[in-house]
């Protein structure tokens, strides 16, 4: 029985450094069969293949925080986690080797499956208000429900030798600053892709680039 114990063991532990292995692929396999094909698109347009998240969708509650500074042992209060985002896996571009010299960026980079941690808050929570007056109500969100979506597609994005691509991207820049995603500083810098990111990320659409869906939330004509 021991034997058998360390066989298993040991067979999941190459399964586990397999799929580390197979964790970063090149761009090119995973692009091998025809379902995973660049469609052709009408001249001067492009597309990238991009990682669709799983799309979230949440309660939103009311809920009496305990204040006090003692802890409470009355039988009014309980610990309760509300999950913001659960714990999951994407793909993301990676370069390869810092010392690849090709013209097209492109030929550097790799997938590589990484995982998100969850987040999440743990409050505790006043069950019976009659009990005490220490506490807050404030509201939160819990996720509900998760579509799985969770895939790599091609998607639509405005080409960077388009003319009018800083045009793009000044739009994109000065709509995240309305919405508070980016500050004065970097609303005419490079900066603003970081908030692009978080803005993308908050709406479960593919992050990085200025795909039509991005510019169509943040009301940019393409």
């Amino acid at each position: 029985m021991k034997c058998q114990l360390i066989v298993l063991k040991y067979a999941v532990w190459l399964f586990g450094l397999g799929f580390l292995i197979q964790a970063c692929v090149p761009l090119q396999m995973n692009q091998s069969t025809a379902a995973n094909a660049r469609p052709t698109l009408a001249d001067g347009k492009c597309s990238e293949r991009l990682w669709i998240p799983d799309r979230l969708y949440y309660d939103t509650l009311q809920v009496a925080v305990y204040t006090g500074s003692e802890i409470a042992d009355g039988g009014y209060t309980r610990q309760q986690t509300f999950v913001e985002r659960p714990a999951n896996i994407k793909w993301i571009k990676k370069q390869a080797d810092r010392n690849c010299l090709s013209k097209n960026p492109e030929d550097c980079l790799v997938w590589c499956l990484v995982e998100v941690p969850e987040i999440s808050s743990t409050l505790t929570i006043v069950t019976d208000t009659t009990q005490t007056d220490a506490f807050k109500v404030i509201e939160v969100r819990d996720v509900s429900r998760v579509e799985k979506r969770s895939t790599q597609e091609f998607k639509q994005v405005v080409c960077k030798s388009d003319p009018k691509y800083t045009q793009y991207e000044l739009a994109v820049s000065q709509a995240l600053h309305r919405l508070g995603y980016i500050n004065d500083e970097d609303l005419l810098t490079s900066n603003y892709l970081a908030g692009l990111k978080q803005f993308q990320a908050i709406h479960f659409l593919p992050e990085g680039y200025l795909d039509l869906e991005t510019l169509a939330m943040l009301n940019i004509e393409l």
